[in-house]
């Protein structure tokens, strides 16, 4: 029996196991490119990535409500459409460009969350559009605006493994 009137709480889940990374030895450039994926993760599961999950749930059951099977499919999906959301948008890159980038980089696939030790199931140009709209823009807002106060606490350097808060007025 389908119960409809459950409260929305996300649905414990494991999360794919994936190969690990090779470790690269590669120019300074790329060091700090991995290591601000690394950061941008961070501040994600401090909580904010929970927080959009809950929030893409909570919209999407207003529609109708989902099976628990449901319920995790979309919880997945909504993580993948955050982080690659976020690459995108922080590299500028087109839909076509990040899909093809995102098919060659097995980095990529691991902060966006995508694939497991056997196959990588990478979102076309279509998908990421769908993705771009997959919560209302209010609301995408206030998860911004907690990131944002997230980077400048005094606790940040220690959760984030920064040298000091980020100060936003430089930023």
């Amino acid at each position: 029996m389908h119960n409809h009137n459950r409260s929305i709480t996300i649905v414990a889940q494991q999360l794919p196991l994936c190969l690990p990374l090779p470790h690269v030895n590669g120019p300074v450039e790329f060091t700090a490119h991995c290591a601000l994926l690394n950061r941008i993760d961070s501040l994600l599961q401090a909580g904010l990535e929970n927080d959009f999950v809950l929030l893409c749930l909570q919209h999407k059951q207003r529609r109708r409500p989902m099976k628990i099977t449901e319920q995790e499919n979309y919880q997945q999906v909504s993580r993948q459409a955050l982080h690659c959301n976020i690459f995108r948008h922080l590299f500028q890159e087109s839909y076509r460009v990040f899909s093809c980038h995102l098919a060659e980089s097995m980095i990529l696939q691991h902060f966006c969350r995508i694939g497991d030790f056997e196959e990588a199931t990478i979102p076309g140009r279509s998908q990421l559009q769908r993705y771009e709209h997959w919560l209302p823009e209010a609301q995408l807002r206030g998860l911004i605006s907690s990131l944002i106060l997230l980077a400048q606490a005094e606790d940040a350097p220690q959760k984030l493994g920064l040298q000091k808060p980020i100060d936003m007025n430089t930023a």
